[in-house]
């Protein structure tokens, strides 16, 4: 099992079939999955709860990926979140656009479980979490708070002057 077990995933796609099989590989990968198979639905999805991943493919509907991840950034709750693209074509100038847009990675269908499950892995580890670790972690652990002054004792009590010179 992962470190990062339960991670909030986001698959989007109009295909029953793909939305299935990706859904049933990172739902027994230990990771929270939900699914949505219209731009309508992810956006709503989106824009309810912070995710950890976003996996869309580029087609939904008359439009694409590209523009479902430029409306789920707009709102704050999910800015940053990493984003994976999926398709059926390997053109390059669609995937030169997908990372464009940010895509941690392009996926070619069928996507083969064992690369969908390393890939996931590494967009997981994606900054903006990292750096929501750090902070959570942080307001675990007791806070000291100076003085502004640098010259005052924020401890209440003297400190003693040392009588040699500290050399260093």
């Amino acid at each position: 099992m992962s470190q990062l077990s339960q991670a909030v995933i986001l698959v989007a796609d109009e295909e029953p079939d793909s939305l299935y099989s990706v859904a049933s590989l990172l739902i027994a990968q230990n990771h929270r999955v939900l699914t949505a198979d219209s731009f309508q639905s992810a956006l709503a999805i989106s824009n309810s709860q912070p995710l950890d991943l976003l996996i869309t493919d580029t087609r939904m509907g008359h439009l694409n990926g590209c523009d479902l991840v430029c409306e789920i950034r707009r709102f704050e709750i999910n800015s940053d979140v990493p984003m994976m693209y999926m398709s059926a074509a390997q053109i390059s100038g669609v995937i030169r656009r997908v990372h464009d847009f940010g895509a941690a990675y392009h996926l070619k269908k069928p996507i083969a479980p064992q690369v969908l499950v390393e890939l996931v892995e590494k967009a997981l580890w994606m900054p903006h979490l990292v750096k929501n670790k750090i902070e959570a972690s942080t307001m675990m652990m007791p806070h000291v708070s100076f003085a502004k002054n640098p010259n005052s004792n924020p401890f209440g009590f003297e400190l003693p002057m040392p009588t040699t010179p500290i050399v260093f």
